[in-house]
């Protein structure tokens, strides 16, 4: 089986940056071929969620493929063995999306802090200060995928992680 993976990278980018990376990573890759897309659905920045999501439902739309999402935070604590640890994601604005978890499940909702309140906690990974690097590429994705037995996505239920209450 042949897997696409469409995926927020986190840099800054513009509106035509991000379509220009979606097709890039795509471009190598027979598209007849492709039997199913595994997406990360955030939390992460808007323009790069909405626009990924819009970019595999319009692929999954015309080859009548499956999409597989992926919860951001879920992916990153994947790679962490430590029976609890927090994982916190830049959220700007000076704040971070943060979540704990507790022998490899979330220990809490995905909330956002302070970036300041970080320095308090012990066992934290993620791609902001003080945190210890943490991140995930399409590879980490399509294992993550592999090693969970994810259920395909219906495109109705499709939804980018928002955590702030308005954007």
């Amino acid at each position: 089986m042949t897997y696409s993976i469409v995926t927020d990278n986190g840099l800054d980018v513009s509106w035509s940056d991000i379509k220009i990376t979606l097709y890039d990573q795509l471009k190598p890759i027979d598209i007849a071929s492709v039997e199913a897309l595994i997406i990360n659905i955030g939390p992460g920045r808007f323009s790069g969620l909405r626009s990924g999501i819009a970019f595999a439902q319009g692929i999954a739309r015309a080859k009548s493929i499956k999409i597989h999402a992926v919860n951001q935070f879920e992916l990153l604590a994947s790679q962490r063995s430590e029976l609890e640890f927090t994982i916190a994601l830049d959220a700007r604005k000076n704040e971070a999306y943060i979540q704990s978890f507790k022998n490899g499940k979330a220990n809490s909702a995905i909330s956002i802090v302070a970036q300041s309140s970080l320095n308090d906690i012990i066992q934290l990974y993620g791609n902001i200060y003080p945190a210890i690097p943490l991140s995930a590429d399409a590879k980490t994705l399509l294992r993550y995928y592999k090693h969970n037995d994810l259920k395909a996505t219906s495109m109705t239920n499709l939804k980018p992680v928002y955590v702030r209450p308005s954007v």
